[in-house]
């Protein structure tokens, strides 16, 4: 129960009668937002729940919207905005991305925008950056609130908000999420099916906490030689790149369709077979085992394989990730080996350098229970009418859109064959696409939420999504291309402008 006076509750009833609208009583709605605290309310496990005062935020970059935030014990954090108008009875609550560790909520706008009330939650710690891991050091509670907690208690907390304040249940709620944000929302469908009616995943997602650390890693070492030089650099990915475009990319659209299908072979840029005497550069048999490690993954030294390797095709973004002293992610994926993946945290002096990809992997046994989102039972997810929406890019570099495919095969042989299997859950597989969105090519804006409602409020389950992509300043169209769930795939017809989705074709392997 809310612990406010009765006097409060008898002013919202007579908000709180019909939908709420704000339109003609500016001045009350203000009144009611900041008279919505300070409170105390328990969720399940007797769980206790501080919410600070309301306030109105009315920026003109957003609808005005009622914010109110605060903690579940003992420190997950969370921030809730109500529309001040037009409440559409439904509820998104927005993933976080990197190690969290702060409150970020205007990803969730153009679902505020249509009468949604939003929410998010900085996965149980503060931190000063989301790449940093220092607090998770030698701390038990806040590592499981990162891994599967913060989420599900921030979700009670927001929702049960949500519904008190509007004096009416919610309708419909929805999850969506990208990176450490889409490892969440998976987790939620596994673990709390109840949460959410449908979860949506907008780009590439930490599937697999412990193995994706490891295919990081491995692609920073695979480019360092014994003298801790750079073996490759960005005009060896684009002697690469161009090589598989001509061997795989269907004419007139300079893009990797179906980079499974490929089948192309680093060996063909060889120096050793001449290349460079008809195109005046070739790759030495150092820089062709680098390229072969992208594509293989990480592995042990005995072969046991232990994460997928890169798309054929993605080769133009290892560099953005991968290269370097220190290179982007490794200055990020350290943190994770410093505090997060080792049951005895080694702390801030443990190096790159100290990786061994050799460790059993079950010293990291612990974690992967408590971390991983490739889990492939859903049962409960299925039993209550859940839909599962995953958009991912096959150009992801720090999480390789091979392990996505791999993935959907794994539940596909456990829930009945992709028919069955594609009766919850979806996965459209982005040609080109890197991390979250932009890439190459850039720009390309998928609405996953008209999609995921369709799917839930009407049954159309979405068997085409359209991926635009607008010119710099948003007014014109530069392209567009049709996604069809996997396995299928759409490549050109061969015929017409290869710029628009209408002269694509539906492939079913």
């Amino acid at each position: 129960m809310l612990t406010r006076s009765r006097v409060v509750l008898t002013i919202l009833t007579a908000f709180l009668s019909g939908p709420f609208s704000a339109a003609a009583a500016d001045q009350d709605s203000i009144g009611m937002c900041q008279s919505f605290g300070p409170m105390n309310f328990v969720i399940e496990g007797g769980t206790p729940v501080e919410v600070k005062a309301g306030h109105i935020v009315d920026d003109g970059v957003a609808p005005a919207y009622c914010e109110l935030s605060g903690f579940v014990a003992p420190q997950v954090g969370f921030e809730v905005r109500l529309p001040v108008e037009n409440w559409n009875g439904k509820f998104l609550q927005q993933g976080c991305s990197g190690m969290c560790g702060k409150l970020v909520l205007d990803a969730a706008n153009d679902a505020l925008s249509r009468g949604y009330a939003t929410a998010t939650t900085d996965m149980g710690h503060r931190a000063v950056s989301s790449r940093s891991g220092i607090w998770a050091y030698n701390d038990p509670s806040a590592k499981i609130d990162y891994w599967y907690r913060g989420t599900h208690v921030a979700t009670l907390a927001a929702k049960h908000l949500v519904s008190e304040y509007y004096g009416r249940e919610l309708e419909r709620s929805l999850y969506r999420g990208c990176g450490t944000g889409g490892r969440a929302g998976l987790i939620e469908a596994q673990r709390y099916p109840d949460d959410f009616d449908g979860v949506v995943i907008t780009g590439g997602s930490v599937l697999n906490f412990v193995r994706s650390n490891a295919s990081i890693m491995w692609g920073i070492k695979a480019n360092i030689d014994e003298n801790g030089d750079q073996i490759l650099n960005a005009l060896d990915l684009e002697l690469v790149h161009e090589a598989v475009l001509k061997k795989c990319a269907t004419a007139g659209t300079n893009i990797v369709s179906n980079p499974l299908a490929c089948m192309f072979d680093p060996e063909s840029l060889s120096c050793a077979i001449g290349y460079n005497k008809t195109h005046g550069k070739c790759l030495t048999a150092e820089k062709i085992s680098a390229i072969r490690k992208y594509y293989d993954g990480p592995s042990t030294s005995s072969g046991e394989q232990l994460y997928t390797g890169q798309s054929k095709g993605s080769e133009l973004g290892w560099s953005r990730g991968f290269f370097g002293n220190p290179s982007v992610m490794g200055k990020y994926i350290i943190e994770h080996y410093r505090y997060l993946l080792y049951p005895d945290a080694p702390g801030p002096n443990f190096e790159i350098e100290q990786i061994d990809f050799d460790e059993p992997i079950e010293t990291f046994a612990a974690v992967d229970e408590m971390s991983a989102a490739d889990l492939v039972n859903y049962d409960g997810f299925k039993a209550k009418g859940g839909k599962l929406l995953v958009n991912y890019g096959w150009n992801e570099s720090s999480m390789p859109g091979t392990y996505a495919t791999q993935y959907f095969d794994r539940v596909e042989a456990v829930n009945g064959g992709v028919e069955a299997t594609q009766n919850f859950f979806r996965l459209f597989m982005v040609p080109g696409k890197f991390s979250c969105g932009g890439g190459s090519p850039g720009g390309q804006d998928i609405d996953l939420l008209t999609a995921m409602e369709n799917w839930l409020e009407n049954g159309d389950a979405p068997d085409k999504l359209l991926a635009t992509t607008y010119s710099n300043d948003g007014e014109e169209t530069v392209r567009t291309r049709p996604l069809f769930p996997y396995p299928a795939y759409g490549d050109y017809s061969g015929e017409g402008d290869p710029s628009d989705a209408k002269n694509y074709i539906q492939i079913r392997p």
